[in-house]
C-alpha cells in the first residue's frame, strides 16, 4: 500500500478511537463551571426594583394624565392614594378603573411602597388635599423598595427620578 492512501494516513498520524476520555470529558465540565461562574457573577441585579419603580412613574404620570383629560373643574381632584404598598386612583371617592385600584405594584406583594397622597387637579397642577397648589418648597416623593427615590416636582406635576427636582 502506498503512503498516501487513506488508511495508512489514519494509522500513522492518528490514533483511532471511539470516543473522548475521561480526562477530557472533566476538562470540558471544569471549563463550563468557570464561564457559569463568571456569567453568573457579570449577571444584571435589581432589575426588579427598576421595573416597579418604571410602573410608579408610569402610574403618576397616569394619574396627572387623568386629571388633565378629564372635564375642567376646579373642585375636582384626582387622588394617587398609597396605603399598604398598595396604590388606587380615585376621582373623589371611587376608583377611574379597575386596573387602578388597589394594585400592587408588578402584581407582587414583597415590593414596598411609601409615600404620600398625591393629588393633581385639572390643569395637572400637584395640589394638597383642599385643591391649595404645591410650592417649589413642597415636593411630594415615593420610595420604592427602600433604595429607589421617585420626586413629583411641584412646578410642573412631572415625577423624575432622585430625590430633587431641577
Amino acid at each position: 500500500m502506498a503512503i498516501g492512501t487513506p488508511k495508512q494516513f489514519k494509522g500513522i498520524f492518528f490514533k483511532s478511537s471511539a470516543g473522548f476520555s475521561l480526562v477530557e470529558l472533566i476538562l470540558i465540565i471544569v471549563l463550563l463551571g468557570i464561564l457559569s461562574a463568571a456569567a453568573y457573577i457579570k449577571w444584571p441585579t435589581g432589575l426588579n426594583n427598576r421595573a416597579a419603580e418604571l410602573e410608579l412613574m408610569r402610574v403618576i404620570r397616569y394619574t396627572q394624565h387623568v386629571a388633565m383629560t378629564r372635564v375642567y373643574d376646579p373642585n375636582n381632584i384626582i387622588r394617587l392614594k398609597i396605603n399598604a404598598d398598595k396604590y388606587t386612583i380615585t376621582d373623589g371617592t371611587t376608583a377611574v378603573s379597575a386596573e387602578f385600584n388597589n394594585q400592587y405594584l408588578l402584581g407582587d406583594s414583597t415590593i414596598t411602597l411609601t409615600g404620600i397622597t398625591l393629588y393633581y387637579n385639572g390643569l395637572g397642577e400637584p395640589v394638597n388635599s383642599s385643591g391649595v397648589v404645591l410650592n417649589s418648597i413642597t415636593s411630594p416623593s415615593f420610595t420604592v423598595n427602600g433604595t429607589s427615590y421617585l420626586t413629583v416636582c411641584p412646578q410642573t406635576g412631572y415625577v423624575l427620578e432622585g430625590s430633587t427636582c431641577p
